[in-house]
């Protein structure tokens, strides 16, 4: 029974603020990036500090976001515990890491991400390109796609095309190259992830280097 002058609505706010607080603390805990527990998926931007460090520092003040000429970093929702919702990721599809940018470093105003010059962080490795070969054009398709070996900006290829000799689906015979990443040499800028051709999820994404799920 209802009594009289009760405020269902702000007593609801209340029970939900006290369930926030007292169970933060074990939500913060199961963050799903952490040094020792995080997903491949999430990528931060090169400079950055290892995991738990950039969270401490990080404010989320967004300015790396607002620099970024190609939209790449966007704000982190789903791959982080609590505490990493809206700092800095990677979103290869949406952008890629510019050959020619160390902005976010720059303004980062925490040193979250450390402000390296050009030719650091152009050598500095944000992840690693894997090949999905059930969705590669040449693996699939028996079809030649050149894009992800000549859109990479290092001057020694971190892609090559390894020359084959396959049948296609239909039947034909045809020699042609397919992708292969070369793991010293990629730094994971992601432009070969944005520009892939295939549809939907891309047939090559860069991941954590250790990520043993991925194909290589």
């Amino acid at each position: 029974q209802v009594v009289p002058g009760t405020d269902l609505g702000r007593r609801r706010l209340v029970f939900s603020m006290a369930t926030g607080l007292l169970s933060y603390p074990l939500l913060e805990n199961e963050g799903v990036n952490t040094d020792h527990k995080y997903s491949a998926e999430l990528l931060r931007p090169p400079g950055s500090f290892e995991e738990q460090e950039f969270l401490e520092r990080c404010i989320k003040c967004e300015q790396c976001l607002i620099v970024c000429p190609t939209n790449v970093l966007q704000p982190s929702l789903a791959k982080t515990g609590p505490e990493g919702v809206f700092t800095p990721e990677m979103e290869f599809r949406i952008g890629y890491c510019d050959w020619a940018c160390n902005e976010c470093g720059k303004v980062c105003p925490t040193g979250a991400i450390q402000a390296l010059e050009l030719e650091a962080k152009r050598t500095t490795k944000i992840g690693r390109a894997y090949v999905d070969e059930n969705r590669c054009i040449p693996f699939v398709d028996g079809q030649t796609c050149l894009v992800c070996e000549e859109l990479c900006p290092l001057p020694e290829k971190a892609i090559e095309l390894r020359e084959v000799t396959i049948e296609t689906p239909e039947g034909d015979e045809v020699t042609l190259g397919q992708p292969h990443v070369i793991d010293d040499l990629c730094i994971g800028c992601g432009i070969c992830e944005h520009q892939c051709p295939a549809q939907g999820e891309a047939a090559i994404q860069v991941r954590a280097r250790d990520d043993a799920s991925m194909r290589t």
